[in-house]
């Protein structure tokens, strides 16, 4: 499995010792339950609309970005003031092409 090889080679070449992280959601850190800081956050991050949809990674083929992209548009014909956030960005991959072709 690759995720094994890659903790192996940075343990014997770096002196890191990486740990796996499965995905999931910490469910002592996050809830559906609203707790009232849910206008500020929103105000921080300049969030309008509804509903929000959040991807968690960058644009990549991995994540099927541009079909996601595609999907939210249907969604948007539905829902006009949804909003699509990406949170995040940088990979050691080369993913220019593909991210030129999901920006205008």
């Amino acid at each position: 499995m690759r995720q094994r090889s890659l903790a192996k080679e940075l343990q014997q070449q770096y002196q890191i010792q990486a740990f796996r992280v499965l995905n999931g959601v910490n469910l002592d850190r996050f809830s559906a339950v609203k707790d009232g800081t849910e206008s500020a956050l929103k105000e921080r991050l300049k969030l309008q609309g509804w509903p929000i949809y959040l991807t968690v990674g960058g644009i990549e083929p991995r994540k099927n970005s541009i079909r996601l992209l595609q999907a939210f548009s249907q969604v948007r014909s539905h829902y006009p003031n949804t909003q699509l956030v990406i949170a995040g960005g940088a990979t050691l991959f080369d993913y220019q092409a593909y991210r030129d072709e999901f920006l205008p």
